[in-house]
């Protein structure tokens, strides 16, 4: 992924704007800033229960922000590691939590009544299922456990092949 590639992707969530602040490109919803591009590098605003489950289910593309931007959920996203799926979603994350699209849902783990890492999708054998990119293709009002719950289907059936 290149960042024109991201800026595409941030830029296809409703009411995204691209904004510059402090000579950085940022994207915003409303008033409230959901990703920007800093250093030719990606950063989202997730919470860090959502980092570190983004960090867990693919370390090489994910990691924290320095300092404490970083812990408080500012992450750094390795364009050059992401396949789009995975971007959509995480992009689609950042851009819930400043707009408060799903503020009713449950939390995925809770909504599986499992514990955080048994929610994380092995996206290596997700990537190598066809039609993987179709099932974890993300619009910015899809509720996140149909999605996870898609990505699962997918994964079950690469894993019974």
């Amino acid at each position: 992924m290149t960042i024109d590639d991201f800026r595409r992707i941030a830029l296809s969530m409703p009411g995204a704007e691209e904004l510059t602040g402090l000579g950085y490109p940022n994207f915003c919803a409303g008033r409230n800033s959901f990703a920007t591009i800093e250093n030719s590098a990606a950063v989202l605003r997730l919470t860090r229960d959502q980092q570190a489950t983004f960090m867990v289910t693919a370390s090489e593309t994910f990691a924290p922000a320095s300092g404490g931007w970083g812990r408080l959920g500012r992450t750094i996203v390795r364009l050059e590691a992401v396949d789009e799926a995975m971007l959509r979603v995480a992009v689609a994350t950042a851009w819930r939590n400043v707009t408060h699209a799903d503020a009713g849902t449950v939390k995925i783990a809770k909504a599986f009544k499992v514990s955080r890492a048994a929610v994380v999708v092995n996206v290596e054998k997700v990537a190598n299922v066809d039609g993987a990119a179709d099932a974890a293709k993300v619009e910015p009002r899809d509720d996140l456990r149909d999605v996870f719950e898609r990505l699962q289907v997918y994964w079950r059936r690469g894993s019974a092949r």
